[in-house]
């Protein structure tokens, strides 16, 4: 099967299959225009969507960091176009500020006692999950590679949004990388 995760049952293709109607899904699979539709179609949903957006309400507590799923959001990226762009280059860019603190990829706990990572703390072995954010972001550039896509990431800092972790993914896929 697929590398990557969180694609199954996605079929991808626009086509229906021999003898079934079009707009009805053979064995539950569903295209990826299901999600994915061209910004004529859904303007004005997204400008509504875009006007109506606030500040996060449910600010986080004092002693900790805002929660970030920086690796799962590029996982996400990464199998939308995997069944959206099938044979196709595309792009994903990621606009990122501060740690993952959150799902796949995480570099730094929430709780605010515990430092960022330093790249001191890297080379002396010393940040606790920099070998499993490593190996996450290795998957998510395997997937990306497969397809032919690739990852530019546009960051504020090299080490507190986890660049060094992620770092694969945009070699491997020959992105770019801009620091702001």
């Amino acid at each position: 099967g697929r590398r990557g995760g969180g694609a199954a049952g996605y079929g991808g293709g626009s086509a229906p299959a021999p003898g079934a109607a079009a707009g009805h899904h053979v064995s539950g699979a569903m295209p990826a225009s299901k999600f994915l539709v061209p910004l004529s179609e859904c303007e004005f949903q997204l400008t509504a969507i875009l006007e109506e957006l606030n500040r996060d309400a449910f600010a986080p507590l004092p002693s900790c960091r805002r929660g970030r799923c920086t690796g799962t959001a590029l996982m996400v990226a990464s199998c939308l176009l995997s069944t959206s762009a099938i044979g196709m280059n595309a792009r994903a860019m990621l606009f990122t500020g501060g740690a993952a603190t959150d799902g796949g990829g995480t570099i730094v706990a929430k709780d605010m006692e515990q430092a960022v990572r330093s790249h001191k703390d890297i080379v002396k072995g010393a940040a606790p999950f920099y070998h499993k954010a490593k190996k996450y972001y290795e998957e998510v550039a395997i997937n990306l590679c497969a397809n032919g896509h690739v990852l530019d990431v546009f960051a504020c800092a090299l080490d507190q949004v986890g660049l060094a972790e992620m770092k694969v993914c945009v070699e491997k896929t020959g992105g770019n990388v801009v620091l702001a």
